[in-house]
């Protein structure tokens, strides 16, 4: 029962992964716009860069006791 199971599961899986959508259609985002895109990867790109270097810097602001 479980060899039928493992088996059907595995010829789905081969089925979906064969399928082409197109450039772009696996992500959760629209790459056609390039003006977006590339304002929401620079804002990306800057909270993960930034959120380091803010709490270093919040850190050596505070008043040492």
């Amino acid at each position: 029962m479980f060899g039928q199971v493992a088996r059907r599961a595995f010829s789905t899986s081969v089925v979906r992964q064969s399928e082409s959508f197109g450039f772009g259609s696996s992500l959760p985002f629209n790459v056609k716009n390039k003006t977006r895109l590339s304002i929401n990867m620079l804002l990306y790109t800057m909270t993960g860069f930034g959120a380091p270097l803010f709490a270093g810097w919040w850190q050596l602001k505070k008043k040492r006791l």
